[in-house]
């Protein structure tokens, strides 16, 4: 994985929301490592090698970004981005008053450009990970998103009369 994982990291912000076949080669690479069947289970797979799959990687990737915007660490274009909350735009009592307000766009190139992206994988995050921007060193944030990220992963099959690992769960 040590070939795989720095390719996958590389310009992950720019085409990260489209990759789903790179997620397939990178599952095939995990089984090859694992020497697992070519059609066994992945999760449990990622989960033993403490390897990301390529959508945690674009959002371990957007919020590594935002914790650098907030503790401004990033560069000058990325201070600047408008980043506003919907309780800013109106005064209304909502339930995502809260949220980062994310523009109506158009197009779809747009709705996939790094600010909306933001906001979106911002506002659907944990609050527990969000509360550690201010507290944690960039490393440090990435190993906890890591780790609560890798915790998600299912450790076994829960598919009742599975072909693939052929058991049944009760």
């Amino acid at each position: 994985m040590t070939i795989v994982q720095p390719k996958l990291y590389y310009g992950i912000l720019v085409w990260g929301h489209k990759a789903s076949k790179l997620h397939l080669l990178q599952k095939r690479a995990v089984r090859v490592i694992s020497g697992a069947k070519y059609n066994a289970h992945a999760d449990p797979l990622f989960k033993n090698l403490k390897i990301l799959k390529c959508e945690d990687i674009y959002k371990l990737q957007i919020l590594k970004l935002y914790h650098n915007i907030v503790n401004h660490l990033s560069p000058n274009y990325f201070r600047n981005l408008p980043l506003i909350r919907s309780n800013e735009i109106h005064d209304y009592n909502t339930r995502t008053n809260s949220n980062f307000y994310k523009p109506h766009v158009r197009l779809a190139q747009t709705r996939n450009c790094v600010v909306i992206k933001l906001a979106d994988i911002i506002n659907s995050t944990n609050p527990s990970i969000i509360s550690k921007l201010l507290t944690h060193s960039l490393t440090g944030f990435a190993n906890y998103i890591k780790t609560v990220t890798l915790q998600d992963y299912k450790t076994y099959c829960t598919i009742e009369n599975c072909y693939i690992c052929q058991h049944n769960v009760e």
